[in-house]
C-alpha cells in the first residue's frame, strides 16, 4: 500500500471523525446551555461508570480481535469463529459485571448521585459490549470507516434524542435515553453492515485469543483510563457541576484528536497485514507518514485555545468558563496522544503486547495516584494536569519500546513547520479586527486562524502539499 494510498484512506475516517467531533460539541453545547454544570456532571459520572464497567467485559479482547481478524492467514471461516469467540467471551464477561453490579446498586447509585440512573446503566453495559464488539470485527477486516461510521450514527442519534427529549423537560431521564437510543441505532447499523457471521469457535480461536488478550488487556484499560480516571476520580472528591465544567473542557479538547484517532484507526490493520509478510520499510514509511498528520489539527487547536478559550467556554454557561486553564492543559494532553497512539497502534501491530503492558502498567499507576495526589492537593484543576503527566510518561516509553523494533524516522521538520503555522495563526488571531465578545465575532476570529494556518502550512511544507495535490488528484 502507498503511503499516498493510506492518506487517502485515512481522509474517509478522518472525515467521519470530523462529523463525531462536530455532533458531539453541538450535543454537550446544547446539554449546557438548557441544563446546567451538576446535570451535566451528572451525566458524566454515568458516562463514566458505563465504560469503566464494560471495560470489566473487554480485558483486551477487543484488541486481540481487531489483530486476529486483521492477520492476512485468518481465512474468511476464522474470521468468522474469532467473531464469535470475542462476542461470547464478553458476553460472559457481563454477566459476571452485572452481578457485581446488582450487589453494589447502592453505593453505584450513590455516587453517581440519582437512583433512576441504574437501569440505563445495565442496559447501556451492555448495548456497549455489543457495539465495541461489532466495531472491532469491522476494523479488523479493515473497514475502518465502517466501524467509524457506528460512532457516528450512535453519535447522531444521541445528540438527535437530546434536543427533542429535553426540549419537551425530560432533563436528566431524557439525556440517558438519549445514550441508549444512540447505541441501539449503531448495534442495527452494525448488524447491516458486518461482512461476517458468526461462526461456532474452537478452542484454538478462544486460546490464540488470550494469548494476545493476556497482555493487551492492560491497553483497554489505559483507554478507559484516559478518558475517565480523572472524572472518576474526581466524583469522589468534588461536586457535581465541577465535574460538569471539566467534562465540558475534556469534550471541546477531543475536538482536536480525530486526525491522530484516524490515522491510528487506520494504521493498525494495514501495518499488521505487511508487517506479517516482511516489508520492513514500507512499515517504516507508513509510520513516518503517520506521524507527520498526527498533530496537524492538535498543534494549531492549543494555540487557538490560548487566545479565545474562555470566550468558546463562556458560550456554554458563564459558570464555564472556570475551566479555561483545564481547557489549555487537556489539549496540550491531546496533541501529546496524538503522537502516541501512532506508536501505540504499531507496538501492537508487530504483535508485542508485552511491551505495552509494560507501558499501560506505568500509565495507569501514574493516572490513578497522580489524579489522587493533585486533586486532593491543588483542587479540580489538579485532575487535568495528572491527566497530561501520565500521557507525557507513556508517550516516552511507547517512542523507546517501538524503536528498538523499527528505525522510527520522527519528521521533526514537518512538525516544526506546523508549531511555526499555528504561531502565525495566533498572531493572526491576537490582531484581528473582529471582536471576540460576540459569536459572529468569535467565529470570524477562528475562520481567520483556520485560514492563515492552512495557507502558512501549504506554503512552508513541501509534503504536505505534495500529498494535498496527491489527494486531490483524480485516482489511476
Amino acid at each position: 500500500m502507498r503511503e499516498l494510498a493510506f492518506v487517502k484512506s485515512s481522509l474517509g475516517v478522518f472525515s467521519l471523525q470530523v462529523g463525531v467531533a462536530g455532533l458531539e460539541f453541538v450535543g454537550v453545547l446544547y446539554v449546557a446551555r438548557a441544563t446546567n454544570a451538576a446535570t451535566f456532571g451528572t451525566y458524566a459520572l454515568f458516562a463514566a461508570t458505563v465504560f469503566f464497567a464494560a471495560l470489566l467485559t473487554d480485558m483486551g479482547f477487543s484488541e486481540a480481535t481487531r489483530k486476529r481478524i486483521s492477520e492476512r492467514t485468518a481465512s474468511g471461516d476464522a474470521r468468522d469463529r474469532y467473531f464469535a469467540a470475542s462476542l461470547l467471551i464478553r458476553l460472559t464477561l457481563f454477566v459476571g459485571v452485572l452481578v457485581a453490579m446488582l450487589a453494589l446498586r447502592g453505593p453505584i447509585t450513590t455516587y453517581i448521585g440519582s437512583d433512576m440512573v441504574f437501569p440505563f446503566l445495565v442496559v447501556g453495559i451492555f448495548l456497549n459490549v455489543a457495539v465495541d464488539t461489532f466495531s472491532s470485527v469491522l476494523a479488523g477486516k479493515k473497514l475502518v470507516g465502517r466501524s467509524v461510521l457506528l460512532l457516528f450514527t450512535e453519535t447522531l442519534g444521541r445528540v438527535v434524542l437530546w434536543f427533542f427529549l429535553i426540549y419537551l423537560g425530560y432533563g436528566l431521564i431524557g439525556i440517558l435515553a438519549g445514550f441508549i437510543v444512540g447505541q441501539l441505532l449503531a448495534i442495527a447499523l452494525a448488524l447491516y453492515l458486518l461482512p461476517v457471521a458468526p461462526g461456532a469457535p474452537a478452542s484454538a480461536h478462544y486460546s490464540s485469543l488470550y494469548r494476545f488478550a493476556r497482555y493487551s488487556w492492560l491497553a483497554s484499560i489505559k483507554e478507559t483510563s484516559w478518558v475517565w480516571t480523572d472524572t472518576l476520580i474526581l466524583g469522589l472528591f468534588v461536586a457535581s457541576a465541577l465535574i460538569g465544567i471539566y467534562e465540558v473542557s475534556w469534550q471541546i479538547s477531543g475536538v482536536f484528536f480525530f486526525v491522530g484517532s484516524a490515522v491510528s484507526s487506520a494504521l493498525l490493520p494495514n501495518v499488521s497485514e505487511l508487517w506479517i509478510s516482511g516489508e520492513r520499510a514500507r512499515v517504516e514509511r507508513l509510520v513516518e507518514s503517520s506521524l507527520v498528520y498526527a498533530g496537524i489539527i492538535a498543534i494549531p487547536g492549543f494555540v487557538g485555545a490560548i487566545f479565545v478559550g474562555e470566550e468558546l467556554l463562556s458560550y456554554f454557561g458563564a459558570e464555564f468558563t472556570a475551566g479555561y486553564t483545564v481547557l489549555l492543559v487537556l489539549i496540550f494532553a491531546r496533541v501529546i496522544h496524538s503522537y502516541e497512539i501512532i506508536l501505540e497502534k504499531l507496538v501492537h501491530a508487530l504483535d508485542r503486547p508485552v511491551l505495552m503492558f509494560k507501558a499501560n502498567v506505568v500509565f495507569i499507576v501514574l493516572a490513578v495516584v497522580l489524579n489522587v495526589v493533585l486533586i486532593v492537593s491543588i483542587g479540580w484543576r489538579g485532575a487535568a494536569v495528572a491527566t497530561s503527566l501520565a500521557m507525557l510518561t507513556k508517550a516516552v516509553l511507547v517512542y523507546v519500546y517501538s524503536s528498538r523494533l523499527l528505525e522510527i524516522t520522527v519528521p521533526i521538520r514537518e512538525i516544526a513547520m506546523q508549531v511555526v503555522s499555528a504561531g502565525l495563526m495566533g498572531i493572526a488571531m491576537l490582531f484581528s479586527p473582529f471582536a471576540v465578545d460576540t459569536l459572529v465575532g468569535l467565529v470570524l476570529v477562528i475562520a481567520l486562524g483556520i485560514v492563515v494556518y492552512l495557507v502558512s502550512l501549504l506554503a512552508l511544507t513541501k509534503r504536505i502539499r505534495r500529498d494535498v495535490v496527491g489527494v486531490l488528484s483524480p485516482s489511476d
